[in-house]
């Protein structure tokens, strides 16, 4: 695979994803031609494609523990492997990695995915997982308003929650929620 064709792929499940602005992604694009390290760093994808055939001998080497928000761990709540970009994930992995390191007592990494972000006047919250294409997906609250919840379900269990302009108090109602959908 090449590099157009693995950004070619990573583009398509992108957009199965997410709604692209194109001249957004135009611009990155652009960025990423201009400059080397946007470019290493905006197409991480590939490099990951190529670490076991560049690194082969690397492989070999002892195994080391990594946490943060480009590390990859197992979740045990919502099935498989995740690697959660936001630096509130790398924040309360780092916790549950240094308590284990005092050998006072083992604690388990299981935490409901969530990260937020602001863009432009909205401020949202995603908890749970978002990589899979819905099923059903319903909304409470007004869209306009921009004060809403969005609940996304494959078939009838729920996946997870987006919330528009949410308290503190509601991030946390919306993980407990999913949590209990998901009998954990």
């Amino acid at each position: 695979m090449t590099i157009n064709q693995a950004t070619t792929s990573y583009e398509t499940w992108m957009r199965r994803c997410t709604t692209v602005v194109d001249a957004h992604l135009r611009r990155k694009h652009r960025q990423m031609r201009d400059d080397l390290f946007c470019f290493l760093r905006g197409s991480f994808y590939r490099w990951i494609q190529l670490w076991p055939a560049v690194c082969r001998d690397l492989q070999k080497a002892p195994q080391v523990l990594a946490v943060g928000d480009l590390a990859f761990y197992p979740d045990r709540i919502m099935g498989g492997v995740r690697r959660q970009t936001h630096w509130e994930n790398a924040r309360e992995q780092g916790l549950v990695a240094g308590a284990n390191m005092t050998g006072k007592k083992r604690i388990r990494y299981e935490q409901i995915p969530y990260f937020w972000t602001e863009m432009f006047d909205l401020k949202m919250d995603f908890v749970g997982d978002f990589s899979l294409q819905p099923t059903r997906v319903t909304l409470k609250g007004a869209y306009a308003k921009k004060k809403f919840v969005v609940r996304y379900y494959q078939g009838e269990k729920l996946r997870a929650l987006l919330l528009c302009h949410a308290a503190p108090r509601e991030v946390e109602s919306a993980k407990t929620e999913l949590r209990n959908a998901l009998g954990k």
